[in-house]
């Protein structure tokens, strides 16, 4: 996906958080058509998306969406366990034709359920004439069962008891492994967003405004620079901001660590999400939206799960010939075998 982005013309550099899943484009200065972005992605072989926003809604909607995931991965999971397990016992028996039924019973509906999302995925990047371990894991699991299918067919049509070899466990404990990797990969993913989840839930959703006099409620996404705003005893400051009136003290060990409250009187600075103890304050928003401290704390965050470390720079080079490579040896085992 990041070669993809890059070669779209005005883009500067690109990267990939397999955490967020999201991309983050550095353009050159030129615009750049978000749909030619998009476009690209999906020649890749994948699907995406515009971010409009990454507010809590957002996010709360992504792990949504990551608990679900993880849910799948591990009833897939179980159910790939069971049925292996079951698939080892009758594999240490001797192979006779009913061991092979029952092992071809138990195989096929680990190879349509386990195996199902690596076909999905290695007939998009066949559609775009690209190879991934999708295609390994779908090509590998494939032949061994069908070999194995052929081989009890054949069996059974010529009468014979013995089955000799067959691969019915080799093709089920890869699909099992495979997805235990799937499994423990979207259990991170999910807590790498609930780590973001949790710092934005810090900040409150309503702001107290005064506006012509009268105090009002408004989500704090439409609190603008220069705004005055209450905050009662007991309340989160909403936004950050300037002290006018009042005089309080203020939990700010969200932010500092520091468990002694600070004294607030006119113009001392006011942080969002911290909490205000035991006085009304009246204040005006200097800083809001992306420009508070909690959010750009929160840009940080996912500035961190963006970067890639050194070994996930050299997966990323070993990836680009992994794939191609394994498929011409196994193009030249057949070639060598037949």
């Amino acid at each position: 996906v990041e070669q993809a982005l890059i070669r779209v013309p005005g883009v500067a550099a690109a990267r990939v958080s397999l955490a967020s899943e999201q991309a983050v484009v550095d353009l050159k200065g030129g615009p750049v058509e978000v749909q030619e972005l998009i476009q690209a992605v999906e020649q890749a072989g994948y699907r995406g998306v515009l971010v409009a926003s990454d507010g809590p809604d957002q996010v709360r909607m992504h792990e949504l969406r990551r608990a679900a995931e993880t849910d799948r991965w591990r009833n897939r999971l179980v159910l790939g366990g069971l049925l292996s397990g079951m698939i080892f016992t009758l594999w240490s028996r001797p192979h006779d034709l009913v061991n092979g039924w029952y092992m071809f019973v138990l195989a096929t509906p680990l190879q349509a359920v386990l195996g199902w999302p690596y076909y999905v995925g290695a007939w998009r990047r066949l559609k775009h004439r690209s190879a991934n371990m999708d295609t390994l894991i779908a090509l590998g699991t494939t032949v061994a069962y069908g070999f194995s299918t052929a081989g009890l067919v054949l069996a059974q049509w010529f009468g014979n008891t013995s089955v000799g070899y067959h691969y019915f466990m080799d093709s089920g404990l890869i699909l099992t492994l495979i997805t235990l990797g799937k499994y423990l990969e979207a259990r991170s993913k999910r807590r790498a967003s609930e780590s973001v989840l949790k710092l934005l839930d810090l900040a409150p959703q309503k702001a107290r405004v005064l506006r012509g006099g009268i105090e009002i409620e408004v989500p704090v996404a439409e609190v603008q620079r220069g705004d005055q705003i209450v905050v009662r005893p007991g309340e989160k400051i909403a936004v950050d901001g300037v002290v006018r009136e009042g005089f309080s003290t203020v939990d700010e060990s969200m932010l500092t660590g520091e468990s002694m409250p600070v004294e607030k009187s006119p113009g001392a600075e006011v942080i969002g999400a911290t909490i205000n103890q035991n006085g009304l304050l009246r204040f005006e928003a200097t800083r809001v939206g992306s420009d508070t401290a909690l959010e750009q704390i929160v840009s940080v965050v996912r500035r961190a799960q963006e970067s890639k470390a050194d070994v996930e720079r050299l997966a990323d080079r070993v990836s680009g010939v992994f794939v191609p490579v394994v498929l011409v040896i196994a193009l030249m085992t057949f070639g060598g075998w037949a």
